[in-house]
């Protein structure tokens, strides 16, 4: 069952799940609905092209400038409470693209390696699937759908578009980045305060925020769209995914039904 990552680097950032427990891939697959607008892209190449890479630059929503921030690259199934450490991030210059190259990401799941205990000499076969975070000032997006995979000598990127990946290669993206919202706020149904859930976040992203005493919690900032959120009561250390989606133009959210989330040993 794929969990979000396989082979070496599923192992070398298995340390980084273990610690909330790896959800079944229906979860995290679909854990986001992307927020990003995206409005230009081209995919070259397939497995084995030349110089295959995940590039990438960034406008405002209006697409009338191009703008300068942070992108982060968040593995999809990562609790940013227990552990907020993107797999890679980089700054970018208005009006020139940023990219991250295979030596990049090999680099990045060695260091993994390295934080998790593990034998980072060799990286073998494997298999990441991770979200982009861009923020520029007050403007935000999340993008998710992204994948990089090496199998022996061959490395590339591929884009989930629709319900099929893109072939490995290289991967091309303009990005519009629309406004962020901020202290986006919501509220606890009764059954979910029955849980004794003590903080609610998005797999595979920064957002996350604590459950207040009044049954209420508040996202800092965040990028507009739609989530499925998962909870979490640090005492039983269970997990349960909310069956209301968290739309950030919902002014009065609440998450009212909740699911729980059957524990998958990390490694299984």
């Amino acid at each position: 069952m794929d969990k979000g990552y396989s082979g070496e680097a599923r192992k070398a950032l298995g340390h980084r799940m273990s610690r909330f427990v790896s959800f079944p891939y229906a979860f995290l697959g679909i854990a986001l609905v992307s927020a990003g607008a995206i409005v230009s892209s081209c995919m070259g190449g397939s497995d084995g092209v030349e110089n295959p890479k995940l590039e990438m630059d960034f406008h405002s929503q209006d697409g009338a400038s191009a703008v300068s921030g942070r992108i982060s690259i968040y593995g999809v199934g990562i609790n940013p409470v227990e552990d907020n450490l993107p797999i890679s991030a980089k700054d970018f210059t208005s009006g020139e693209k940023v990219s991250f190259t295979p030596e990049e990401m090999d680099a990045a799941l060695k260091q993994a390696m390295v934080r998790g205990g593990k034998d980072s000499s060799t990286l073998g076969d494997t298999t990441v699937h991770f979200n982009v975070v861009a923020v520029s000032g007050d403007l935000e997006t999340f993008v998710s759908g992204f994948s990089y995979r090496r199998s022996g000598a061959t490395v590339g990127f591929s884009k989930l578009e629709g319900k099929v990946n893109s072939n490995y290669g290289a991967v091309v993206r303009s990005i519009r980045l629309p406004k962020a919202v901020k202290g986006f706020s919501g509220r606890m149904g009764i059954f979910g305060i029955s849980k004794s859930i003590d903080y609610i976040f998005v797999p595979g992203s920064p957002y996350h925020a604590t459950i207040d005493d009044d049954s209420t919690f508040t996202m800092p900032q965040m990028s507009p769209g739609s989530y499925n959120i998962i909870g979490k009561d640090t005492e039983s250390q269970k997990l349960f995914k909310s069956a209301d989606t968290l739309n950030t133009s919902d002014s009065a959210y609440s998450a009212k039904a909740w699911d729980t989330i059957t524990f998958i040993p990390d490694g299984n």
